[in-house]
């Protein structure tokens, strides 16, 4: 997370190249038997977020409203039952970027966040902001920024969740790239706060001081604890997944390695990990790329030894990445998606893995004749059915959404 320029990164300007790419080298599958899909964003939407609450999804995203951009979401019942389009903000100095999405997240029936990211007024940086509402995402109170420090350099690639009566975050902070000092290393810190039920910052604390600087870190939470997962970074530039446990009435514990990697790349590979808890475990999937040999793995953490116990290297030689986990309650197995490289471009792949570390046959739930990806689709489980997003770059940039029956996927 440098100081860098970003008005040159015009999201405008970046929208119109990639339409235009997308719409002359892309196309599209029709859905598959059994699935439903659904366009939730106009011609230029993307950047989703999927949070799972109750018996329901609360999807996300961004589109152009106007001059300006907004920040949409929808809720979809256990049955997949769409309510309205709601608008939660807007603005013409948004920082928009294919990786680091804003979110809408319901804490409880009553107590939702939102943020979204915005340009500093000189471009030097972007800061984080965040509203709250108190009457389940209907109306929404003024934002404010998230971080403490003002520093002209990036904030964002936020976690947002569930506390106590309050809510928590963590974000990625650059602060110490504009800190003249030759005893701290430049690079990014993740950042931890706390708040209350009105949105009040309870205090901001770093949780790692150097971690990797554009990889998004996810967050799960049972019964046990709040788990994070992310990118570190070491001062030799070996950036391998790390975890971490806070137990619901305890602070964050030591950070746990996983199966290394030992990646030594000098820039931010844009590729954050996934996770997902059983209940039992947490299944923890991620892209790496040692020996230009890029791979899925996936590794599984047994509460009861609480240690590793399984991995297992899922794909090697055609994946891009872009990870998303979820659990399957009814099969008791994981679903791990990523995006490859396909006969005809990118592909999104879905596969079941077991705690054991059993790879199940694996779905292609999607394809489009692009040569990169784009975007970073995401999944959900709800019930018996499995909710993908990803963005359509043959239909005017535009997200999509499908379900999929998980009985009728070769899992």
């Amino acid at each position: 997370m440098k100081v860098i320029n970003l008005k040159r990164h015009s999201m405008f300007k970046t929208t119109v190249f990639v339409t235009l790419f997308a719409l002359l080298n892309a196309c599209t599958n029709e859905p598959e038997q059994g699935s439903t899909q659904w366009a939730l964003g106009s011609a230029g939407s993307g950047q989703s977020h999927i949070s799972k609450f109750e018996d329901s999804l609360v999807i996300s995203w961004l589109e152009p409203l106007n001059d300006s951009i907004g920040l949409y979401y929808q809720v979809f019942d256990d049955e997949l039952n769409r309510g309205t389009r709601n608008l939660v903000a807007s603005g013409d100095d948004w920082f928009v970027n294919w990786a680091d999405f804003p979110s809408v997240t319901p804490i409880n029936s009553d107590l939702w966040v939102s943020h979204w990211l915005v340009y500093q007024e000189d471009f030097l940086g972007y800061d984080a902001r965040y509203a709250v509402s108190s009457d389940g995402g209907q109306t929404w109170s003024q934002a404010r920024t998230l971080h403490e420090n003002m520093l002209p350099v990036e904030h964002g690639f936020v976690e947002i969740f569930p506390l106590n009566n309050g809510f928590a975050a963590v974000w990625l902070d650059g602060e110490n790239y504009a800190i003249q000092d030759t005893n701290t290393t430049q690079g990014t810190i993740l950042k931890y706060a706390e708040f209350d039920t009105y949105g009040n910052k309870q205090f901001e604390q770093g949780i790692d001081t150097l971690v990797c600087d554009c990889c998004q870190p996810d967050i799960s939470q049972d019964d046990i604890a709040t788990y994070i997962v992310y990118r570190d970074r070491s001062e030799q530039n070996i950036r391998d997944i790390k975890l971490m446990i806070r137990p619901h009435e305890g602070q964050w514990g030591e950070v746990i390695s996983l199966p290394d990697d030992n990646w030594f790349i000098e820039g931010c590979p844009v590729n954050g990990p996934s996770l997902a808890s059983s209940g039992h475990g947490l299944g923890v999937s991620w892209y790496t790329n040692v020996n230009d040999i890029p791979k899925i793995r996936f590794a599984y953490f047994d509460h009861q030894d609480n240690a590793f116990t399984a991995e297992l290297d899922v794909e090697e030689g055609v994946p891009w990445g872009y990870v998303d986990t979820a659990y399957d309650p009814y099969n008791e197995n994981f679903i791990v998606s990523w995006l490859r490289s396909g006969s005809t471009g990118v592909e999104l792949v879905a596969a079941s893995i077991g705690s054991s570390g059993m790879l199940n046959k694996e779905n292609v739930l999607f394809s489009s004749q692009i040569s990169y990806p784009l975007d970073f689709p995401k999944i959900e489980i709800i019930g018996d059915k499995l909710v993908a997003t990803w963005t359509d770059f043959s239909d005017g940039m535009t997200l999509k959404a499908q379900s999929f029956e998980l009985n009728e996927l070769s899992f």
